[in-house]
């Protein structure tokens, strides 16, 4: 649960923001979610932005919790 994983039907295991570009280029209305986040540069940019807010997690699930 630390990590945001996905499968690829190739087999290949990604997580981060490269698990969240792989999904969003297979879901209706987030192709285009997708393909920015094949541009270069743009994935480690994402994963900076998803590291942040892993940090962030557990105080927004406290937040939402009412605790």
């Amino acid at each position: 649960m630390a990590r945001f994983h996905v499968r690829e039907s190739n087999g290949q295991l990604l997580n981060g923001a490269a698990a969240f570009v792989a999904l969003w280029l297979v879901m209706p209305g987030w192709l285009w979610l997708g393909r920015m986040g094949r541009f270069p540069g743009v994935t480690p940019l994402l994963e900076l932005a998803y590291q942040m807010f892993l940090r962030l997690r557990p105080l927004l699930q406290r937040w939402m919790r009412g605790t």
